[in-house]
């Protein structure tokens, strides 16, 4: 079977095994820390991981999921994990939360990272360093996921482009220009003291940024212009960090760009009959920052300093500099 790229990016494409006694292209594989079992489906296009299995209460999200015969699966919104699959490396990727019995590792987790199926050895290879790790054989009875289904007009076009449905798991490639400037008045640098925080939010927020740091939403900083990190409570009850930038902000220089009223675009809704919504997970982080201005937003935490490439909640003139990005 033939494994197509995720993305538009070029890549590398893999031939699983054909003369073998697993004609599904499906094996269980275990992460070594969790012990869970995934399934190993190349027929799925995207990862996916049960909603039973994650703590707290989320809403349902209207992008829906399906099983390869059409019926629909609710989806509620990615998840991020790290998997250790004994291939001496991880392997950091989102997977969508959904209505479904076992984990399932899709074709995009699987072409991203070179990844390998070998039904006729039950194992997994990895195209860049040639290990392999043992995984066992998989029956039929389970449904693959595909990210469209139905004969709803709009699924031929999802079909044509298929990337318009299927959500990335990492970072994808900046395709437009707008940047985000942090312009500030003359003075002295703000500079703010690391917080002490109880030690099970230290927990969690040592953990956010493990994975920020892997999927490249932040990275190590030396820089002296610092912000305090702020954790903030998700509706979902986990928790969101970000960098309380008060006094970053008091010396910002305000962005007058003009955002638009929501009475003005209700006015053109008039006798309209069909409506579409796009979700931009993690919108703000879609909008890099200007390299001249990254150790402005560094925050400090207890565990270390750290700056963000791309542009974060909080900010002074964010809204304006996302308007912009819309418009």
């Amino acid at each position: 079977m033939l494994l197509q790229p995720a993305g538009k990016r070029q890549r590398q494409a893999l031939m699983a095994a054909d003369a073998c006694s697993t004609p599904t292209g499906r094996l269980f594989i275990t992460n070594k820390v969790s012990n869970l079992r995934f399934l190993v489906d190349t027929s799925s296009d995207l990862c996916v991981f049960p909603r039973k299995f994650v703590p707290g209460r989320k809403e349902r999200t209207s992008y829906n999921l399906f099983a390869a015969n059409g019926t629909p699966i609710p989806a509620y919104g990615g998840h991020t994990l790290t998997l250790h699959l004994g291939l001496r490396r991880d392997f950091t990727w989102r997977f969508m939360e959904a209505d479904i019995q076992i984990p399932v590792i899709g074709v995009d987790l699987l072409s991203s990272f070179s990844l390998l199926v070998d039904c006729c050895n039950n194992r997994i290879l990895d195209g860049n360093t040639s290990l392999s790790a043992p995984a066992q054989t998989a029956y039929p009875r389970f449904p693959s996921v595909k990210t469209t289904g139905g004969t709803a007009p709009g699924h031929d076009l999802f079909a044509e482009f298929p990337d318009l449905a299927r959500p990335s798991g990492v970072w994808r490639e900046v395709r437009h220009n707008t940047m985000y400037h942090i312009n500030t008045t003359p003075g002295p640098p703000v500079s703010c003291r690391p917080r002490r925080l109880a030690p099970d939010l230290l927990v969690i927020a040592k953990a956010e940024f493990d994975t920020m740091l892997k999927d490249g939403t932040a990275r190590r900083s030396d820089s002296s212009l610092l912000s305090v990190l702020h954790l903030i409570l998700k509706k979902d009850s986990g928790w969101h960090p970000c960098g309380d930038y008060r006094a970053l902000n008091a010396c910002t220089i305000p962005d007058r760009n003009p955002v638009r009223h929501i009475h003005d675009y209700a006015h053109h809704l008039a006798g309209c009959t069909i409506f579409s919504t796009i979700d931009l997970i993690h919108a703000y982080h879609q909008i890099p920052l200007h390299p001249d201005d990254m150790q402005k937003m560094a925050i400090t935490t207890p565990f270390g300093l750290f700056e963000f490439p791309f542009m974060s909640c909080g900010l002074r003139n964010a809204v304006q500099t996302f308007q912009r990005f819309m418009d």
